[in-house]
Order: C-alpha cells, then sequence, then structure tokens
C-alpha cells in the first residue's frame, strides 16, 4: 500500500488512487518530467522554496498550496522538518525518515529522499516517498527467525554451521554456532576467521584424506555429508559425527548446512557393548564345546552299559538264574537308552549351536512325513487310554523339507502330547494350506496345557516349566528348543498356543518355498 498522509481540514488528502499527472507550471524540463513517470515510489518536482511543479501518477494528491509540508502529520517531528527545510536552503541530498500517517489514522514509518537537480539553469528537488512497512515488518521477520535460528543452534548439543567451498575450491565457514567451543574446545570465531583450516587442524592427520574424500564425494553427488572422525580436543581424543546437506548455488558454489555432533561416549558404549557381545559369543561357544566334549565322552560308556545290558537281558552267555535278574537288567538297559537319548540331545543342541544346522533337503508328501511319526506312537501309548487322530488331505502339495530333522520335530510334538495328556484323552494332528501358499502342520491334544506366560520360556534351552525337585515329567528341556532350531533352519516357524477347551496346540509352519505347487 503506497503512504498516505495526514489530513486536516486546512489541508486537502493525500490519497491512493491513481490520478493523471498533473503539472504545475510548464517551466518544468520535459527530461526531469519523463523520469517522475517512470518511478513507482510517490515521486514528485519541487524547487528551492518546496512548492511541488509536478507529480507522478503515484503520488496521491497535493496540498493546495503545493508545499512539501503537505505531507507532514502530527507525528512529525520539529528536527525532520528543520531538516527538511535546510536541504532545500543548501539545495543539498536528504535522506530521511519520517512519522507520518495514513488516511484511515494507523501511524507509519516513511523514507523521504530529496536530490538537488541541475537543469536549464535552475535547481529542482527529486523527492520520493517509499513506506518503510513492508520493508521493516520483513526484517523484523527475518530478525525474529535468526534469533530463534541462533537460539537453537547455540542450544543443540553440537555444532551447527554452514560450510562452503566457493566457485574457485575456498573453504570456508560462512556460520558456526557457540557450541564450537563445546565441541572443539576453541572459539566460533576463530573458525569463521581462519577458514576451514582451524577445525582440520584438530583432526589427527592420518584421518583428515578420509574426511577430505568424504566432503569431495558430496560435493559431487550432492549426497547429504555423513562422517565419523577423530579430533583432538585439550590432549585428549574425541570422535565427531557430522552430518550435513549440501545445495549447490548458481554460482557454481557449493553450501553445507549441518551439524557437528561429539559421539565420544556413544563409541565408547558401543565399543564396549561389542566387546561384551564377542565375549558372550566366546562364552557360549565354550559353553557348547564343552556340552559337546562331554557328551561325546559319556556316549562310549554308555553305549558300553546298554550292550552289555542287552547281553544280560537276552541271556547269551547262558542263565541268568534267579529270573528277577532279567528285570535288572530291563531297568538297566531302559535307564542307558534313555540317558543316551539325553546325551544325544545335548550333543545335537551343542553341535547346532556352535556350526548351526546342515539340511538334507528332499521333496517327501505330508502323508509319508507324518504317518511314521503316528505309527511310531504305539509302544508310548500301549495300555492307556488315549485316541489318536490325524487328518491329511491327500491332494495336498509335496515338502521340501530334511525329512529326518522334521520328522524328529513332529515325533518330539506328538511324544509331548502323549506325556502331557492323561488317559481319556485325545491327540489330533492336521495339516492346512496358508494363505501365503505355505503348509502348516498342527498337533493339538486336550491334556494339561501351558499357562500364556510360560509359553515362551517352553523354548529356552533346559527350561523346565515343573521346576520342582520332584517333576512329574521327565526331559532335559532341549526338545523344543532342537525342534524350533530345527523349523527355523527351514525358514518356518514353531510355536505353542494354547486349545480352545484345554490342552495345547503346536504348529509348524512352513514358508511358501518350503511347499512344491504345481
Amino acid at each position: 500500500m503506497p503512504p498516505i498522509g495526514h489530513t486536516s481540514r486546512s489541508s486537502a488528502a493525500l490519497t491512493t488512487e491513481r490520478q493523471p499527472d498533473v503539472p504545475k507550471v510548464a517551466a518544468v524540463p520535459a527530461a526531469l518530467i519523463a523520469v517522475v513517470r517512470t518511478l513507482d515510489d510517490m515521486a514528485w518536482l519541487a524547487d528551492g522554496t518546496g512548492t511541488i511543479h509536478f507529480a507522478n501518477a503515484a503520488f496521491a494528491g497535493a496540498h493546495r498550496t503545493g508545499r512539501l509540508d503537505a505531507l507532514y502529520g502530527p507525528l512529525t517531528t520539529q528536527d525532520a522538518r528543520d531538516a527538511v527545510d535546510a536541504a532545500l536552503k543548501d539545495r543539498q541530498p536528504l535522506r530521511l525518515e519520517l512519522d507520518l500517517l495514513r488516511r484511515d489514522g494507523v501511524p507509519f514509518r516513511a523514507e523521504l529522499r530529496l536530490d538537488p537537480i541541475e537543469a536549464e539553469g535552475a535547481t529542482w528537488f527529486l523527492g520520493l516517498l517509499k513506506d518503510l512497512t513492508d520493508r521493516r515488518a520483513a526484517a523484523a521477520v527475518v530478525a525474529r527467525a535468526r534469533d530463534v535460528i541462533e537460539a537453537v543452534a547455540h542450544g543443540v548439543p553440537g555444532v551447527v554451521y554452514q560450510f562452503v567451498i566457493d566457485a574457485r575450491g575456498r573453504r570456508y565457514y560462512s556460520f558456526i554456532s557457540e557450541g564450537c567451543a563445546r565441541v572443539f574446545g576453541f572459539e566460533a570465531s576463530e573458525v569463521t576467521a581462519g577458514g576451514a583450516d582451524r577445525i582440520l587442524a584438530a583432526v589427527p592427520a592420518e584421518d583428515r584424506e578420509a574426511l577430505h574424500r568424504s566432503i569431495e564425494l558430496s560435493r559431487q553427488t550432492l549426497e547429504p555429508w555423513r562422517h565419523v572422525f577423530r579430533c583432538q580436543v585439550h590432549g585428549e581424543r574425541r570422535w565427531i559425527r557430522g552430518a550435513s546437506l549440501p545445495t549447490r548455488l548458481a554460482s557454481g558454489d557449493t553450501v553445507w548446512n549441518g551439524m557437528l555432533i561429539d559421539v565420544t561416549d556413544e563409541v565408547i558404549a558401543k565399543a564396549a557393548a561389542v566387546d561384551a557381545l564377542e565375549r558372550a559369543e566366546a562364552a557360549s561357544r565354550t559353553k557348547s564345546e564343552f556340552l559337546a566334549a562331554v557328551s561325546h565322552e559319556l556316549r562310549t560308556p554308555l553305549n558300553v552299559v546298554i550292550g552289555f545290558a542287552e547281553v544280560l537281558q537276552g541271556e547269551l552267555y547262558g542263565p541268568l538264574g534267579d529270573r528277577r535278574y532279567h528285570g535288572h537288567a530291563a531297568d538297566i538297559l531302559n535307564g542307558g537308552r534313555q540317558l543316551l537319548d539325553m546325551v544325544n540331545s545335548v550333543l545335537e543342541f551343542a553341535q547346532i549351536e556352535s556350526a548351526g544346522l546342515q539340511l538334507d533337503e528332499a521333496e517327501i508328501s505330508p502323508r509319508a512325513l507324518i504317518e511314521p511319526c503316528v505309527a511310531a506312537l504305539a509302544d508310548k501309548i500301549a495300555g492307556r487310554d488315549l485316541t489318536i487322530g490325524s487328518r491329511i488331505d491327500p491332494d495336498l502339495p509335496r515338502l521340501i523339507v530334511d525329512r529326518q530333522q522334521m520328522r524328529r520335530v513332529l515325533s518330539h510334538l506328538l511324544s509331548n502330547a502323549v506325556k502331557f495328556t492323561p488317559d481319556g484323552g485325545s491327540i489330533r494332528i492336521e495339516t492346512n494350506d496358508e494363505a501365503d501358499g505355505g503348509l502348516s502342520l498342527v498337533v493339538t491334544d486336550t491334556g494339561i496345557g501351558i499357562a500364556p506366560e510360560d509359553l515362551r520360556r517352553a523354548f529356552e534351552p533346559f527350561a523346565q516349566i515343573d521346576a520342582a525337585l520332584s517333576r512329574r515329567y521327565e526331559g532335559l528341556g532341549l526338545g523344543l528348543p532342537l525342534a524350533h532350531a530345527i523349523v527355523e533352519a527351514h525358514g518356518g516357524r514353531l510355536a505353542l498356543d494354547p486349545a480352545a477347551g484345554g490342552g495345547t496346540r503346536a504348529w509348524i509352519r512352513l514358508p511358501p518355498g518350503r511347499v512344491q505347487r504345481g
């Protein structure tokens, strides 16, 4: 909005409507009139007495006396009036800010310019009036934004900076926050005055080349710059992480706006965590190697015990005499076999932990995978009142699995179901197609079930849900962890859920890649 002068009963109001150019006297040089017409701001030509002889269309009217004092208002100081009079009298240029009023009574700040011009033997004053409201508002916004930016920059736990590489290759920091003193130990003014060399001097010589390469790569590609480097601060080695975004200016300069943060504590903590992890892994390997060694050493004497128990039970070298010896031999044989199964489980678990599981994969139908596992339960359920059923769709696609390992998983799940299901209960195994193209194998029992809070613990090695010394159910607690590791090696998932109506639902979900369709 162009400025509007003060109005009063004794003066004509200046208006914002554009009006036709009104020459005051014919004596005004035509060349000066042409210049005034081209100006966008309110402009006029006045003589040495302050009388306005010509005003452009942007000038919003004039006092009937045609004098400059038509511009003044009640906010205009006497000093300002005197300065205008002095400039006219001495024929000197003037730059002055005035406090004026708009037509609606709103005060505003304006810049008045008077420039003496000699033309055709006379002195004319070219006058310009510019409303400073928008300029001052913009300046205030910029100042507030600068204050906010500086407050944020100085408040962050690091250094906010602007780094420049100009078109001639010169490097310097155009801005760096006060955090410089906290991070690097010297003032920001040292950096802005000394260019990029002040920070670079604190970087160990062996790290500088990598730092230069990272910056140059960011300059060429305009990709974000991220780099961690070491720095010497008060004789102490510190780690600094830098991150910034580059911008290429039309001048060819590349400007990075970003942050530098001291991450020494983070680096030390990470190194400590890596060291702790390596030590934990070493301890785990030692434990696995110990278990494997012990298990291997136990197998030989156990096989001897089992072998001689079989000799005694079968009376291979003649009759034992008292029939009670047969019962003792059977107890030795069963105990030895049970102990050997435990040792084998420990050995296999230790091998999987240390070297992983190597799969011998082949195609097999779900029925061929499941039926031998169900048949093997005959001895375990002999004499018990249990019902075992299955639902296996004969049209299911074939699976690509390690059949021996997957049968071991199914056998363990079925054995658990038998072990934890009292007489009168039932066990069921079924197969289901999954929506994603995979396939699931599900074993459901009506046994004692498992508490929701114990579901995750069930897969921990050596975990026992029944932790009492006189547990009703035998086992080392390695069956489910082994089964879990085998299923995971196939890219699948093994989980337990409470079954509807009581009992447990154990399910294996194999991914689509393990299902041979078509």
